[in-house]
């Protein structure tokens, strides 16, 4: 798997946990560690999505 693909496997994975742990618990403080992790993994995401896009394959 690709650092991308694995990378997109780790954000869904820790999505899907965020939500059913909330979904169980939402004022919990493994719900809010969750989404913690799930919102790291984003930043990350969307700064892949920035770097590998056309546009900044263009700049």
């Amino acid at each position: 798997m690709t650092d991308v693909g694995k990378l997109i496997s780790d954000w869904e994975t820790n999505l899907a946990h965020a939500r059913e742990v909330c979904e169980e618990a939402p004022k919990s403080e493994e719900c809010e560690v969750a989404w913690e992790a799930a919102k790291e993994l984003d930043i990350h995401f969307e700064h892949a999505n920035e770097t590998l896009s056309p546009k900044a394959a263009q700049a």
